[in-house]
């Protein structure tokens, strides 16, 4: 059969909405009977923009985990049911915050990873702030996947035969001991979602040794993932405790953290519903690891806070660069290092409270 690539978008705006393989003759669109908003433009789907691809190579599909072309016969049997613009977006990565997440989207690239990191300028305001974007993306998914949620219910009340969808979960290892839940409550009290109910659906571990930590990562963490529907795995501040522990060798904490990092990329890559994102803070101690962490990941994030260590700067502002995933030689964050070898990146200015408050429209 003669299998193409086929995109939708909305017709006012423009935003892709889905992308699917199929055969030349279908329609997936006809298939859904519901209106459905556009999560960007707001506009009722009544028509979606569908445009056909390039069809893939008579005889060879690539294997992107194997790095191989492998016979189009052994190809996967590929989905083209069609799904809401709700199910595509849920999926994606995104803080709400229009600058970074159109800066985040642009790269068009897979986001099933995603590292947060500072330079090592004023450290300690910037692993706040990485800690206030962790929080804001964890609540703004719940928020997301919960009208999702509340959609699906009243269009399976007119059909006896669907069952309501489970809420979904975000799994939290906090490596650092360092997320305020004060900042968790402030933001679903913004988004207007009930306390009690969306802290039910964040389950937070700690661990207070770097074994206790690799044996929680690798070993207790697929079990949770099982038991839970899970949208989002979080480990803030990763290498918290391998850069403050005298005792630990060099040789052993690179042997962990490569085990870790392992770990979480199978967990991203195990189901199509989850994502994983890891922070950590960079300064010296840190230098050597980052060429095993950032080619792990689709995607990192570079914070640097633009206002000092003062909390009394009169704009403090937050640099935000986005990145590729980059090879081992560009795993360097000295910043007299050239960026000229390594891939496109996106780069944005962002006032301390657009992170802080959440648009107006949730109020």
């Amino acid at each position: 059969m003669n299998y193409q690539l086929l995109e939708y978008s909305c017709s006012e705006c423009g935003v892709l909405l889905k992308k699917t393989m199929g055969e030349s003759y279908q329609d997936l669109f006809a298939i859904s009977g519901r209106e459905e908003e556009c999560p960007t433009c707001g506009s009722i789907l009544k028509t979606l923009k569908k445009e056909w691809k390039n069809p893939l190579q008579p005889r060879q599909l690539y294997d992107k985990e194997n790095k191989r072309r492998s016979p189009i016969s052994q190809s996967p049997v590929l989905s083209s049911k069609f799904q809401t613009a709700y199910d595509e977006f849920i999926n994606k990565l995104m803080f709400d915050v229009e600058a970074l997440d159109f800066s985040l989207q642009s790269l068009d690239t897979d986001d099933i990873t995603l590292a947060i990191i500072s330079n090592n300028n004023h450290s300690k305001n910037n692993r706040k702030f990485i800690n206030i974007l962790l929080t804001r993306l964890c609540v703004y998914s719940l928020s997301l996947r919960r009208r999702q949620e509340g959609f699906s219910l009243s269009s399976a009340s007119s059909a006896s035969s669907s069952s309501p969808p489970s809420s979904p979960y975000v799994v939290i290892v906090d490596a650092g001991n360092s997320l305020d839940f004060y900042q968790f409550v402030e933001f679903i009290r913004q988004y207007g979602l009930d306390i009690k109910e969306t802290l039910q659906r964040i389950v937070v571990s700690r661990a207070f040794t770097v074994h206790q930590l690799t044996n929680l990562i690798i070993n207790e963490l697929p079990n949770i993932i099982r038991q839970l529907e899970t949208c989002i795995v979080i480990v803030p501040d990763l290498l918290h405790m391998f850069t403050h522990d005298p005792n630990i060798d060099p040789k052993e904490a690179k042997y962990l953290i490569k085990e870790i990092v392992s770990a979480i990329r199978k967990i991203a890559i195990s189901s199509s519903q989850i994502r994983c994102v890891v922070s950590w803070n960079y300064h010296r101690q840190s230098s050597s690891y980052n060429k095993i962490l950032l080619p792990i990941f689709d995607k990192y994030i570079q914070v640097t806070s633009l206002g000092g260590e003062s909390s009394s700067a009169s704009f403090p502002q937050l640099s935000i660069k986005i990145n590729h995933k980059i090879g081992y030689e560009c795993c360097s964050m000295d910043s007299s290092s050239s960026s000229s070898n390594c891939n496109s990146s996106r780069h944005c200015l962002l006032q301390v409270r657009d992170i802080n408050f959440v648009p107006q429209k949730y109020r």
